[in-house]
């Protein structure tokens, strides 16, 4: 079964499900987030930002935040729609942003976030805020732009992904690095499994890398040959993580056993309208895939099993 969602008069730029799942988020290039009732497809909020480049759902589902093009980051109240914070620092602290917010990650307590962006310089600018005030409470600028940001389920660290191709282990509680992950490779992002014993890593070049947190080498590498993996989540028991990649298809992998146990072709699916797919978002059970459409549409799909 395929709803279409319509409302949004540009391209949808990001996706991003409530955590029990019944609540879809989508942000455009419109300026505008809507917020959509999965069951019945009404859209339940319109919220007004600059151009919406990510967004994550605080644990609790009580709160949104979403990053923009113009470098600031909202905390919206999903109940009433209204807009709880805009975070910026103070003068000296947060600079000038000249390609936006990267990523965004809630702490698992949801009273901290952290987010990605960078400055005027094309140096990296990672920054701690508390949620409930709004405040800025550690600042880090970096010789490297990071892309993708987790919070581990225990709240202890922080994995960041650089374009440099490593990724970095943080202390949460000391913002010191801890431990650096060497892939020199391009990663687009980066996640925890449930239980926080692995890290999966999509690389562009066709592949995802499980590794153990502060292990010396990967754990096992899942090979998608000719295609790009733009994304990877894992499902809600850790045992399989699921890849998009840039040919509209989603592939369910066995963490444990490296096979692919499912590979959904989106353009085989009703509803796919030949508009080229931006973001896709499966959502926390794995019963429901959501694509977002150059035209502005998003389709939501109940999966078979």
């Amino acid at each position: 079964m395929a709803r279409t969602l319509t409302g949004h008069t540009a391209d949808v730029t990001s996706l991003a499900w409530s955590p029990d799942g019944t609540i879809l988020a989508s942000g455009s290039s419109d300026s505008t987030i809507r917020l959509w009732n999965t069951k019945t497809g009404k859209q339940v909020h319109r919220l007004e930002a600059d151009y919406v480049l990510v967004m994550t759902w605080s644990p609790d589902g009580a709160v949104l935040a979403s990053g923009s093009a113009d470098g600031t980051v909202t905390l919206w109240d999903t109940e009433t729609g209204e807009k709880v914070h805009t975070l910026e620092g103070p003068p000296g602290i947060c600079t000038a942003f000249t390609h936006g917010v990267f990523d965004i990650a809630w702490s698992p307590d949801g009273t901290k976030l952290i987010s990605a962006s960078d400055t005027l310089d094309r140096e990296g600018e990672v920054v701690i805020w508390d949620a409930l005030t709004g405040e800025a409470l550690h600042t880090l600028s970096l010789p490297s732009v990071y892309y993708s940001l987790a919070w581990s389920p225990d709240g202890t660290m922080i994995a960041s992904v650089a374009d440099d191709g490593t990724v970095v282990l943080w202390d949460a509680e000391t913002i010191e690095p801890i431990h650096t992950l060497d892939v020199h490779e391009d990663i687009h992002s980066v996640i925890w499994s449930p239980d926080g014993m692995v890290l999966a890593f999509a690389l562009l070049a066709g592949k995802v890398i499980l590794w153990a947190p502060e292990g010396p080498e990967p754990l096992r590498i899942l090979h998608v040959q000719v295609h790009n993996v733009l994304g990877v989540v894992f499902r809600l028991d850790g045992m399989a993580v699921a890849l998009i990649t840039d040919d509209d298809t989603m592939i369910l992998w066995n963490v444990e056993t490296g096979e692919p146990l499912r590979t959904l072709p989106l353009r085989t699916l009703e509803g796919y309208n030949d508009e080229r797919v931006q973001p896709m978002a499966l959502s926390p059970d794995g019963k429901m895939l959501a694509a977002g459409m150059w035209d502005g549409t998003v389709v939501v799909w109940e999966l078979t099993p």
